[in-house]
């Protein structure tokens, strides 16, 4: 494990598995590089070298300039830093909201190669109200240390996990560290809320690899849908997993197959 340094003087953390061209592995909301370390290992198997990535505020990584405003630039700015560290030619994955983080980055102009979008959420018939109001309640539990409150917040109102879910998550042993992860969150919603549109992506110009589980939940496979359909240079794959959880091996063939093709364009 090294850090990176990005514009603002935060550290962030990579774990790097394997030789060859490089995936650069953005997690999702409530998790850390942990998340995606198998499918890094399962890309080295494959002759890739799989890069995870503690997003700011997350795991061993820091945040020089924490809070909502500002938040979706900085974390580009921090994929900026990485791609630029990591050499030409990286492929970009994101899971979850880190796929719309990687979309983010690419929208922007960072130079990488492919994107791989993998279970990212998008506004679709039957996702969860969007509330401009989440970000700022979010801000604030955040900054005033109340963490529990913010991860009950962002998994009500932004997963839509329904109470029953929830109820008694408290007393597992898997809670503090959900507590701890809970400033990361801010970004989450930032990124998200930013792009909730797929038709915005119709300017988007890279060879991009679309991927869900075939029995993951049904608005991640809406999602999916909409994604491959507005983004230009888009193909979706199918691979094997459930309820939001595709299997790092079958992710891992897909993306081998994508990066190895002759120019790596999707279609």
């Amino acid at each position: 494990m090294r850090h990176i340094e990005s514009s603002d003087g935060t550290l962030i953390a990579v774990e790097e598995v394997g030789d060859g061209p490089v995936v650069l592995l953005l997690p999702g909301a409530m998790n850390d590089r942990g998340r995606l370390l198998p499918l890094a290992s399962a890309l080295a198997a494959r002759g890739l070298r799989g890069v995870a990535v503690d997003r700011r505020a997350r795991g061993e990584s820091t945040d020089a300039t924490p809070g909502l405003a500002g938040a979706v630039e900085r974390e580009v700015a921090d994929v900026r830093a990485l791609v630029s560290d990591l050499g030409p030619g990286v492929t970009l994955l994101g899971y979850s909201s880190g796929g719309i983080l990687a979309l983010a980055a690419a929208l922007d102009g960072v130079p990488v190669a492919r994107l791989v979008v993998l279970e990212a959420p998008v506004v679709v018939p039957g996702a969860p109200a969007r509330d401009a109001t989440i970000g700022t309640t979010l801000d604030e539990l955040v900054s005033s240390g109340e963490h529990g409150a913010a991860v009950e917040l962002y998994q009500s109102r932004v997963v839509g996990l329904p109470p029953q879910a929830l109820s008694g998550q408290r007393e597992q042993p898997w809670w503090p560290a959900l507590e701890a992860i809970a400033p990361s969150l801010v970004y989450d919603w930032a990124v998200t809320d930013r792009h909730p549109d797929p038709t915005a992506l119709s300017s988007l110009d890279v060879p991009t690899l679309v991927l869900r589980a075939d029995e993951t939940w049904p608005v991640l496979a809406a999602s999916a849908d909409a994604l491959a359909a507005a983004i230009p240079r888009a193909s979706l794959t199918l691979v094997a997993g459930r309820d939001h959880a595709p299997d790092p091996e079958a992710v891992a063939a897909a993306v081998a197959a994508f990066v190895g093709s002759a120019d790596g364009d999707a279609g």
